[in-house]
Formats: structure tokens, C-alpha cells, sequence
């Protein structure tokens, strides 16, 4: 499934009800009260959502002059080093902040978001374990927690908290497209036909809805709409290269000889070449035309 799936996953922090208005009125009680950390713990949000990295860091330096136990504080020193990619100097400090508070549910989640990075899943879902039992908002990070269950192929707890996110928030297109993707691997092809087809209308500018819903198509034997499942896939990517082979397939399915051979001649002069066992079956049905 993840050959065919990209996941990302978007790291942000956003200051509810802050405004650029608000920075005057806020470095006003910074300075009159430096050690003031929720006046300053809202002004560094405000500049990292303003990706101000600068003025974020030089707030916080000044705030930890006076306070370096502060866990949040250390866990916002961590969050600024992650967002300008400062990656090792990031996991200490969040490290460091889990230690200056063990329910410090952003610093578990944050990091957990770094070890998917380097693919240690394991640790990523144990430490996802942590943040769904400390933040006030678990349904928040059921997403999440599957995905580290995905990668771990552990599909069931994976299926479990993709649809639980799905009931937090109906319209969570990748939740709807892993969920899908989970479904059509295990044979439940009206219900993969159904989250893929939410998934695309959700998302319109998913390539990956598009690819999926292709082959949950396929193996429906509803062709036509697979063609145009992977052409619109391959409107959006023009580099998706194993859009091209299926749609090959599928015309050879159909008997359009012209358009398998156009098709498969645009993936062989694309497919990277770790895709041989591919690449060869191409070039033997190329050799009967």
C-alpha cells in the first residue's frame, strides 16, 4: 500500500485568536515582565506561524535567561530547532522537555513526527501512545496513531483508529485514503470503492485518491472508470510512473493495442530502474505488438 501512498505529515503550531495586531500589546509585557511566559509563549507562536524563526529564538532566549526548567519553554526552544532543521538539536530538547514533564503531550508528539523521519516506527507509535493519553484532544491525533500502526503492519489497529479519525472529522482525506487503501488490500472492495471515491471528492488534487481508486476499479472490473481514475492521477502527477503501466493494461484489457503501446512506452521511458521485474514484463508485451 505505501509504495502507492505518500504520506505527509504537516507540522504546524497556530496561535488560536492571535494577530499581527497583538505583538505590539505583547512585547510590551515581555518587557515589562520578562519572566511573563504566557505573554511570551504567545508571541513566539504568533512569529512561528509567521515563520519568524528569528524573533521566535531571540524571545526565547531571553525568556530562559530566567527560567531553563520550564518545560514548555524548553519544548518551544525544541519546536524552533525542528522547524529550521536543526533535526538532532530537536530531539534532544524534546527529550528534554518529556524529562521536565512527563504528560507533555505536543513534545511526544512532535517527536514521534521525527522518528517517522528515519522510519523507526516502533518508537514513533509508543511515543504517539503517549500523546494520545495526555492531550485533552486524543481524536486529534487517531490519524496519526494509525498511520504508526500502518507502518508497523499492524492493519487492524491501523483500520481501528483510521476510521476513528474519520468519525472525529468526516473530512479527512487521508484518513479516507489510507482507510481505503487498508480495505481494498483485504478484499473489501465496495467499502475501498466508497472511502476512495470520498477521498477524491475531498481532495480533487489527490494523485494518490486518483491511483487508488484505479485499482479498486480493477479489481471491481469496472475499466473505463479505471482509465480514467489513472488519467486524471496522471493529470495531476505527470511523473507517477505506475499509472502509466496500469492504464497499459487496462487498454490491453480492452483490446486498444495503439493506446497499451503508447502507455507502456512512456512508463519504460520513466520507470526507475530498481523497477526491472516491471520493466520486463513491458518490454515482452511490447515484443507481441
Amino acid at each position: 500500500m505505501r509504495s502507492i501512498i505518500t504520506v505527509v505529515v504537516s507540522l504546524f503550531i497556530t496561535a488560536f485568536g492571535q494577530t499581527d495586531d497583538n505583538i505590539p500589546r505583547l512585547n510590551r509585557a515581555v518587557s515589562e515582565n520578562p519572566d511573563d511566559f504566557d505573554s511570551v509563549r504567545q508571541l513566539i507562536e504568533i512569529y512561528i506561524e509567521q515563520r519568524n524563526y528569528t524573533s521566535a529564538d531571540s524571545i526565547l532566549n531571553e525568556y530562559m535567561k530566567y527560567e531553563k526548567q520550564n518545560a514548555h519553554a524548553v519544548y518551544l526552544k525544541a519546536r524552533l530547532l525542528d522547524l529550521t532543521e536543526n533535526i538532532d538539536e530537536a530531539m534532544i530538547e524534546y527529550h528534554q522537555a518529556i524529562d521536565l514533564d512527563s504528560t507533555l503531550w505536543e513534545a511526544y508528539r512532535d517527536l514521534a513526527y521525527l522518528y517517522d523521519i528515519f522510519s523507526k516506527y516502533e518508537t514513533m507509535n509508543n511515543l504517539l501512545n503517549k500523546a494520545v493519553k495526555f492531550t485533552p484532544v486524543s481524536e486529534s491525533l487517531y490519524y496519526d496513531y494509525g498511520y504508526s500502526f500502518d507502518m508497523l503492519g499492524r492493519l487492524d489497529s491501523a483500520e481501528y483508529y483510521y476510521q476513528k479519525a474519520i468519525d472525529f472529522d468526516s473530512l479527512d482525506h487521508q484518513a479516507c485514503l489510507n482507510l481505503g487503501a487498508i480495505m481494498g488490500l483485504g478484499g473489501n472492495l465496495d467499502s475501498a470503492k466508497f472511502l476512495l471515491e470520498k477521498a477524491v471528492m475531498i481532495n480533487p488534487d489527490s494523485p494518490e485518491a486518483f491511483y487508488n481508486l484505479g485499482e479498486i476499479d480493477i479489481s471491481l472490473g469496472l475499466f473505463h472508470n479505471a482509465a480514467g481514475s489513472f488519467q486524471q492521477a496522471l493529470a495531476l502527477d505527470s511523473g507517477l510512473f505506475a499509472a502509466k503501466k496500469r492504464l497499459g493494461d487496462i487498454f490491453e484489457v480492452m483490446g486498444d493495442s495503439g493506446m497499451a503501446r503508447l502507455y507502456y512506452e512512456d512508463f519504460l521511458n520513466s520507470a526507475p530502474i530498481i523497477y526491472m521485474d516491471d520493466i520486463n514484463e513491458v518490454r515482452q508485451k511490447l515484443e507481441k505488438y
